[in-house]
């Protein structure tokens, strides 16, 4: 049998991420072993300081007695979320074939759901599952019912399109699919969305699970803190898995886009900017953006707004240096 490995990227949010380890303490996720042999849970701190481990090591000790594996790993500097998921990828798929599962560390799970949605998972044989999501009182997943899509551009489609990234396992990425992660798409924020696509391209076996499976734990009253590059960069990843000469083309070069395609994202750019002066300075609400990264999407508007082929991805400190390094 293949092993699980359940990914949980956190930044910042050690009592978000304590509530989401302790429901990992219930013996009902012995059923687990059922499908896998080694199940494995990795805690990728994307932070400058290492986790309190003394406040979660009771609960870690109760998941180790279930059985699963707990891993820690802490980060020097900050990747960003995306490139914190997929630079770990390399070592969890060398150690350990077979599926993941990413959760949001300010997220919870349903978990007698969750369990039942990952049962069914396995006895479809799909390649990717996906599932309910409840954010803000509304379900991320629209479909009413069970079913698998194996038309290929029907479920790249529909996984492209789902909102939320926890509670959904595939099947670890090939060697050749992380290889294009990190030569094309890392820092691209969508890492996930890039997995899942490379996925159903070789194997388009979709299972879409109707019921909520997981919910936004956080504050019901948050600043949505997404730049323009988010929206955008999730705009060019659907773009670019439309059409398989199209994804060969951009992993040529994706500095290559769409002429078209690049002035409706400079048509959208300018909406957005308009939406978010309209809703950091003169009114309270915010959409695309929070008045904190207000500045920086002035700058990146300003920078990108007359600039064709040139699609900018996410700017870290580990980007900077692995471009130096390559240099």
């Amino acid at each position: 049998m293949d092993s699980l490995n359940i990914i949980i990227p956190t930044y910042n949010r050690i009592y978000n991420l304590s509530n989401l380890i302790k429901q990992f303490t219930d013996k009902k996720w012995k059923t687990l072993f059922k499908f896998s042999e080694k199940i494995n849970i990795y805690i990728l701190n994307d932070f400058e300081e290492k986790l309190p481990i003394d406040l979660y090591q009771e609960d870690i000790n109760k998941i180790n007695q279930i059985g699963f594996e707990v891993i820690i790993k802490n980060n020097k500097k900050n990747r960003g979320h995306g490139i914190n998921f997929a630079t770990h990828m390399r070592t969890i798929l060398k150690n350990h074939p077979g599926f993941f599962i990413t959760i949001g560390d300010d997220d919870l799970l349903i978990v007698d759901e969750f369990l039942i949605f990952l049962k069914d998972f396995y006895q479809s044989k799909a390649q990717i599952g996906i599932a309910g999501f409840l954010q803000d009182g509304k379900n991320h997943n629209l479909i009413k019912e069970k079913k698998i899509i194996r038309d290929k551009e029907k479920a790249i489609n529909k996984y492209a399109n789902f909102g939320k990234g926890t509670g959904i396992i595939m099947r670890l990425p090939t060697e050749s699919d992380q290889t294009k992660v990190e030569n094309t798409f890392l820092g691209c924020m969508f890492e996930d969305k890039v997995y899942g696509c490379l996925n159903l391209r070789r194997n388009p076996k979709l299972f879409v699970y109707p019921k909520v499976v997981a919910k936004h734990a956080g504050s019901e009253n948050f600043l949505i803190p997404y730049s323009f590059r988010v929206y955008l960069n999730l705009d060019l990843i659907r773009f670019v898995f439309k059409s398989e000469k199209r994804l060969e083309k951009f992993l040529k070069n994706k500095n290559n886009i769409d002429l078209i395609f690049q002035i409706k994202q400079k048509i959208k750019l300018i909406k957005m900017l308009l939406i978010a002066l309209k809703n950091n300075i003169f009114t309270t609400k915010v959409r695309y953006t929070s008045i904190e990264i207000l500045y920086g999407d002035l700058l990146y508007f300003i920078k990108h707004i007359f600039v064709i082929n040139s699609y900018p991805w996410q700017t870290t400190y580990y980007l900077r240096k692995t471009k130096n390094r390559n240099h």
